[in-house]
């Protein structure tokens, strides 16, 4: 098998221009048969993982491929979905922009932090990376020879992974270093005992490179999620301040209930940039703050939704009530009762009630239900009659 998948087909257009038809064709086309490809290849890859000697390595990585491909599965079924036969027009073709080069959901539907063609991207270096060092394991007891490439490919791996993010050079190029060492001086018994060293040590230092790339876009992601939820959140504290001083004018014993402000919380802590970040301390200080940030932001948007149901409850609450009275007072009219001196008095002390301000809502809700019950009582047998 080989230890490289072929390169997804690139995609057409861009988030903001659109692909033609003939475009867009192709792009499934091609798209549907890399698809079939990597179905296979993951399959088999999935297999010869869980019978290699040590299947738990790999394990995180195979459900992460497994992963990317279930998001782009869905998002191309989308893509078909919209191409329709190609009966697709303008509107068609701008929203095939959008499932394109918009962001995937994850397994739960939320935004991921990968578009479909950086998913592609991305399953193809973890398949190439798995089968990489599948490869090595696979012929370990063998011979270092096909170890050799292995490792080799690892450490060109990790040096592309150390310099996009200025970080360990030196580590992969210690690495690298000892590895032509080795192989071009020294005996062949401590080249079988030296290559499955130096592999596990590159194997881990592009692991924690990953697993750093992974941090920082994380970070990135959730720092703008955390200023969008901010500016959500400001707009829903105007909205409860608005609601609970129209219910403290309109409702009589409006509960007392604080209202969190949401310029307490300041603006989202900051991303490093790559001019100040010499490691991931900086990084990782960003994703304790950003936690931090976002648990403040979870908490005053429960408050907010407290607040929002705690003063707005007597004002829904009268709403309901008026409507109520309005229909039984119809439902009077039509059985003739519209001039009845009892039920007419009990529908003005109902209707001053819920008319005046501030609204006695427990009081209106027994007045409503007497002239309810009256209403009911007055005309049942009429209505018995009529049937």
């Amino acid at each position: 098998m080989n230890a490289t998948l072929a390169a997804a087909p690139s995609a057409p257009g861009g988030l903001t221009r659109p692909p033609t038809i003939d475009g867009f064709r192709r792009y499934l086309e091609q798209l549907a048969a890399w698809r079939a490809t990597l179905d296979h290849a993951l399959d088999a890859l999935d297999k010869r993982a869980q019978s290699s000697r040590t299947p738990d390595v790999y394990s995180n990585d195979v459900s992460l491929a497994m992963a990317l491909r279930a998001s782009i599965d869905a998002r191309c079924d989308d893509l078909v979905h919209l191409w329709d036969g190609g009966r697709v027009g303008a509107t068609e073709l701008a929203r095939a922009a959008e499932l394109t080069w918009g962001r995937l959901p994850d397994a739960l539907g939320n935004p991921s932090a990968f578009s479909l063609t950086e998913a592609c991207t991305l399953v193809s270096a973890l398949y190439d990376r798995i089968a990489s060092h599948l490869s090595g394991d696979a012929i370990a007891g063998s011979g270092a020879t096909d170890e050799i490439v292995a490792l080799r490919e690892t450490l060109d791996r990790a040096s592309r992974s150390a310099r996009a993010l200025h970080r360990r050079e030196d580590d992969v190029a210690a690495l690298a270093l000892r590895l032509e060492t080795l192989v071009n001086g020294a005996a062949q018994a401590e080249i079988a005992a030296g290559v499955p060293e130096l592999a596990n040590e590159a194997f881990a230092l592009e692991a924690s490179l990953i697993k750093e790339i992974g941090l920082r876009a994380t970070v990135i992601f959730d720092a703008a999620a955390a200023a969008s939820t901010r500016a959500r959140l400001i707009t829903d504290e105007a909205s409860v301040r608005a609601t609970a001083a129209e219910a403290r004018v309109k409702i009589a014993a409006v509960p007392s209930l604080a209202i969190p402000s949401v310029e307490t919380v300041g603006a989202p802590p900051g991303v490093p940039t790559a001019e100040v970040d010499t490691g991931p301390g900086s990084w990782t200080a960003a994703r304790t703050q950003l936690d931090a940030y976002l648990a403040q932001l979870a908490r005053i948007d429960a408050a907010l939704q407290e607040a929002a149901a705690r003063y707005g409850a007597g004002l829904a609450r009268r709403a309901d009530l008026r409507g109520l009275l309005g229909a039984y007072r119809d439902r009077a009219q039509r059985s003739g009762l519209g001039e009845d001196d009892v039920l007419a008095a009990q529908y003005e002390s109902a209707r001053d009630v819920l008319y005046s301000a501030p609204c006695d809502v427990e009081e209106a809700e027994h007045l409503v239900s007497v002239y309810q019950q009256s209403v009911l009582a007055a005309t049942s047998p009429r209505e018995k009659e009529s049937r």
